[in-house]
């Protein structure tokens, strides 16, 4: 028989590409996700359809954004946390084995608070209720596919404002830094964690391990696509540490799921800019925030 493994949120950009990834590797692949009508926050409806289900849960399913929160802190701890402890009942109930798509750097904003939350919940439930959970902290996960509806990440912005020439918008002086992964490497590293044992209540950090200035990631996709656009700088968002400096640290990942990114930086982001040129093309262009 086929491996089990359901992907909550697994309609969305790295849901996605998650699902085909596992299905390459012979994985029988269900979907919980809110454009199907199913919802975390309803915890009937959760632990019914999940009570049969035996295998790997990928708990991707949330709200998220920084400053797009500030004011939804409510609707946020519902999804994020209370959804999250839905999914870790239902397997509970169930026997499977949770993997938790979590974030690092902790910063005081919703979206930190409640992922913090979240994961505080799957140690515990490791701990007390002997649920075999996961960890994965992911860095900033970009590729194609990954749209810019509402909230605004670097890579697809950049990208979509400097194929139309339109000013690239960087939040503060752009010197903070961030760690990029190509989404193919990071659904590796979640299909690893997925598959090993012995990972119950472990924490991995899940990234290139190399920090990538925003100043130096616009240039990049400056000359990549040829553009002509120039850098607007705005005020810093709320909720974000203007002189953040993040990177992973890979050590983890290299010696626990022995998994090393294969794809580089400027590599990926040919593939993305490639994407957005056809999506352009289509004219399904969605302006940024």
């Amino acid at each position: 028989m086929k491996e089990r493994a359901l992907i909550t949120g697994g309609r969305g950009f790295i849901g996605g590409e998650l699902a085909s990834h596992l299905d390459q590797k012979g994985y029988e692949v269900d979907y919980f996700d809110v454009l199907d009508g199913n919802d975390v926050t309803n915890r009937d409806q959760v632990l019914d359809q999940l009570k049969q289900f035996h295998g790997v849960i990928f708990h991707l399913a949330g709200i998220l954004g920084t400053e797009e929160l500030n004011d939804r802190s409510y609707e946020a701890t519902q999804v994020n946390v209370l959804g999250t402890i839905n999914i870790l009942d239902a397997a509970r109930e169930s026997g499977s084995r949770l993997v938790l798509v979590s974030k690092p750097n902790l910063w005081l904003n919703v979206y930190s608070i409640t992922k913090g939350a979240a994961e505080q919940f799957a140690f515990m439930y490791s701990q007390i209720h002997r649920v075999d959970t996961r960890v994965g902290q992911f860095f900033s996960i970009y590729g194609p596919g990954q749209d810019i509806h509402g909230v605004q990440k670097a890579v697809p912005t950049f990208i979509a404002h400097a194929l139309q020439n339109k000013p690239i918008p960087i939040f503060g002086n752009g010197e903070q830094s961030a760690d990029f992964i190509y989404v193919s490497d990071a659904c590796e590293a979640m299909a690893i964690l997925g598959h090993l044992d012995g990972l119950s209540g472990k924490v991995v950090e899940v990234g290139s391990g190399t920090p990538t200035t925003v100043n130096f990631l616009a240039e990049t996709i400056i000359h990549l696509t040829g553009s002509k656009s120039r850098i607007e700088y705005l005020p810093m968002r709320k909720g974000e540490p203007a002189d953040a400096q993040i990177s992973a640290n890979i050590s983890k990942m290299t010696t626990l799921l022995q998994f090393t990114p294969k794809v580089a930086l400027e590599d990926g982001l040919k593939e993305t800019i490639e994407w957005w040129r056809s999506t352009l093309g289509r004219g399904t262009f969605v302006s940024a925030p």
